[in-house]
Order: C-alpha cells, then structure tokens, then sequence
C-alpha cells in the first residue's frame, strides 16, 4: 500500500499527499479483524529461553502492537483525515498559537503569538502572525463562552474573555474551545481546530527542518530557540514590547514556512518521534472542531486531555504566572512521590511533595527590565515571582494532609473575580467536573522556595501506579 518512493511520498513538500495517506489506511483499516487476532497470538507468547532470540521476540510483539493500534484506528482516519486535510473540496484553517513558557499557565506557556494555517488538498500554508498586543478578545466584558462557577472560582473570569489567559484551564479541548470563540467573536476567521506549540517544540522541529534568520540577523535553529523566544529576546530587547511582539512574529512566520517547505526531505521516523516525545511532556496539542475528528485525535494521544479514568490513576500538578512577568525562565520545579501504601477498600495512598524554586537572585533582577521581572503592586521584592499552583486529585479519588511552607496570599488579595480567588487557607479545596482541585496563590523571593505537600488516595478501581502529570 505505500507509495513508490515508501515513507517519503506520505509527507510532501508543504503537506502531506493525502491519497497515498489513504491508499495505505484503507487495507490496513479492512484487515483489522485479523491483525488484531495476530496481536492477540503474538502478545501471549512468552520470553524465549534462548538469548539470542529474547531481544527479538520482544521487538516483534512491540511491532505487531503498534501494527494492531495503528490498524484499529485506520479505517476511522481513512474517512476522516481528507476533511482534516482539506482533500474533500473545502480548505480547512486552523488557529496555530505560539505559546511562551517565560509566562507559564497550566497547559504550558502563555499564548503569545496567533496565525492562521490553510491545508488544501493536503498542502499547508501559513499566514502572518500577530502579536500578543493584538490578540482579540471580546470588547464587551462578557466571556465568549458561558463559564462554569467552578471555571470562575478556581481560574477567573479571565479564562472566558482573553486569549493569552484561557491556559490557566489545564484541560486543552476546553481551553480550545474557548480560544476559539474568542479568536472567532473578534471577527476574526473561522477556524476547524487549534494547534499550540511552545518554544522547546519549535526547537526540536528545526533541528530536523533547518534553522531561520530574522530580518535582524538573529539565527533562530535546533540549538537555541528555546533560550533565544523565553529568554534572550527579553534580556536583549527589555521593555520594547512592540519591538519584541514583531520579533515573535517573524520568527514564527518563518519558522513555520521553513517546517512547511522542508517536511518533504525530514526523516519522517525522527519527526514522529519529535512528535511523540513532545506529546508526553504537553509541548504540542491539537483540537479540532467537528467531534468525530476530536475523538481520533483523543484516541492518537493529542489532545492534551486531564485524565478521567480510575483504573490508571493521575494526579495533576499545575500552575500558572499569577502576575504579568517573563521572569519564570529562572523557575525550577521538583516533585518527589513514594512508593505508597494499600488501604483497607483497596485503594492506594501516595504521599506527593512538590517543591517550587525561584532561582533568580535580587542582584540579577535589579538589573533587568520590569518586563521580565513584573510591575505588579503585590511584589514583595524585584525578584519575587507569583504562581497560582492548581493540584488535581486522580479521578474517583482525593487528596489529604495538605502542608506548606512558603508565602501564600490570603483572601485579601486578587479581590476581583478576574483571577483566582485564594482563601483564607494557603491552598483551598474545590472541585472541577467531578475531580478534587486545591488551589492556591504563592510569592517566591529570589532564591527562595514554596513547598507543598499533601498524600493523595487513588480510586479503589485504580490497577496501575500513580502518574504525575
């Protein structure tokens, strides 16, 4: 079923050849039935007893696994990957944001910049970026979307009404479906989904795809993106924040066209694994509009969902800057789990420490710009960084034994509902579409800590270990 030229006529210069995509689907779709039997077969096999044959046999079950997932899904992506592609006589547009991790929320990085990607018949193009100071939001007050009074409670009004905040929400499908009507209520183009990438993501494509340089001279590549879009750009160009919205603009536009342009001569091996490993640690998401293509999205692992199952529990730990700087390049995170211990109804407990660290001294803060440091009148010092920290429960469990140690703020401060509203305790409890949320806001001083520390009780269905997400 492949092409002629093998894996390199599936992904094309600027796109992806979308009948070639699916003269290889469609068999693999039809012959599940018996693929999945050999999966089955080949799955129940045991370790051999001979060395030599150990590591082979292992790389087969692996592959046959993979051949078994890949057939499942198929036939479903055979009918819907044309429309997702542009292929069925209507181009389709996707919102592509660039998200900047020097300002955090909880899906990762501020959404800062925003441009438009057409796919038709497979080739993708891209159109000009804007910029954060243009980033539409409803004129009216009112969120583009109905809120929930949990939504409001827990992450602010701000999550409904600007594009740059709805990442506070950890869960990406809601996130995109707010962007989306707020990108859309701006008068700006419909849009059939959103992809969001942040600067590590950019970073690995180009080390595939080949560096860019700016109209400034300035080489953005494989080596230091990263350094040069969460760090370099606010160092060198401090609070010139028009200047720094076009630098942003260029890099991706062109970063973007150079991904495009040179998809047809990438590995397509290493490019999936790019694509996997970024996946994993939420440096990239999709959402797409029409449910149907939601769900395979869902099922492929990227949609950048919070977990809702029982049986394979995780537990959430989130956060977001609670004030306006750039300065959480200088943030570093530990999180310590043990073993844990079975309760009598036989769910397990964990006991979870999460340590935050600002490593950014007073000394090196005086001597940058308030753009990287912050403004905001709670500063308690110029090195002092603010998070709002959101810990989730695993579904169908909880979390107990809260302790901190740090600088919280109470509920005399973010007295508007546009923020989170912290509570007279340092983290407060509340829920979220059934799942057990403690949230709380904390200041950090330069070389200083906050420290939170809790036990969290799985569901008694779970049958595999905690994760942390």
């Amino acid at each position: 079923a492949l092409p002629a030229e093998g894996l390199s006529g599936i992904v094309v210069d600027g796109g992806v050849n979308v009948e070639a995509v699916e003269s290889m689907l469609a068999p693999l779709g039809a012959e599940y039935a018996t693929i999945h039997e050999c999966a089955e077969r080949v799955a129940k096999m045991g370790d051999s007893h001979i060395d030599q044959l150990k590591e082979p046999v292992q790389t087969v079950k692996g592959m046959v696994g993979t051949l078994d997932t890949v057939s499942e899904y198929a036939s479903e992506l055979s009918h819907l990957l044309p429309g997702m592609l542009g292929a069925d006589g209507e181009p389709a547009h996707y919102l592509v944001v660039a998200a900047n991790n020097a300002e955090p929320r909880s899906i990762g990085g501020m959404a800062g910049s925003f441009g438009i990607m057409t796919v038709e018949d497979g080739k993708m193009s891209m159109g000009d970026f804007v910029g954060i100071e243009t980033a539409p939001r409803p004129d009216d007050g009112e969120a583009a979307l109905p809120l929930t009074d949990e939504e409001t409670r827990i992450f602010g009004e701000r999550v409904g009404q600007d594009m740059r905040d709805v990442g506070y929400i950890p869960n990406f499908p809601r996130v995109a479906e707010l962007q989306k009507a707020i990108w859309e209520s701006s008068g700006n183009t419909e849009v059939d989904g959103i992809v969001t990438l942040d600067p590590v993501f950019l970073q690995r494509i180009l080390a595939l795809t080949g560096g860019v340089t700016t109209s400034d001279g300035t080489v953005v590549d494989g080596t230091n993106a990263a350094q040069v879009l969460m760090n370099d750009v606010y160092l060198r160009f401090g609070d010139e924040n028009e200047i720094q919205d076009a630098f942003f603009a260029d890099v991706a536009s062109q970063a973007l066209d150079q991904i495009l342009g040179n998809l047809g001569d990438v590995d397509l091996a290493k490019l999936l694994e790019v694509i996997n490993s970024s996946l994993d640690d939420r440096r990239f998401y999709i959402w797409m509009a029409n449910p149907e293509e939601e769900a395979i999205v869902a099922k492929l692992g990227a949609a950048g969902l919070t977990s809702t199952s029982e049986t394979d529990p995780v537990a959430g730990i989130y956060f977001g800057a609670a004030s306006g700087a750039k300065s959480f390049w200088y943030l570093d995170t530990d999180v310590q789990v043990s073993d844990g211990h079975k309760n009598a109804d036989g769910s397990m407990s964990y006991d979870v420490t999460v340590t935050f660290t600002n490593t950014l001294t007073d000394e090196e803060a005086s001597t940058m710009s308030w753009y990287i440091t912050g403004e905001a009148a709670i500063k308690r010092s110029v090195s002092d960084m603010h998070l709002d920290v959101y810990l989730y429960a695993p579904a169908g469990g909880s979390i107990s034994n809260m302790q901190t140690d740090g600088y919280f703020f109470d509920s005399g401060y973010f007295r508007d509902s546009w923020h989170t509203q912290p509570g007279d305790d340092p983290m407060m409890k509340a829920s979220y579409n059934g799942i057990e949320v403690w949230y709380g806001v904390t200041g950090i001083n330069g070389d200083s800590s906050t420290t939170i520390s809790y036990t969290v009780t799985t569901s008694p269905k779970a049958s595999a270990p905690l994760q942390i997400d």
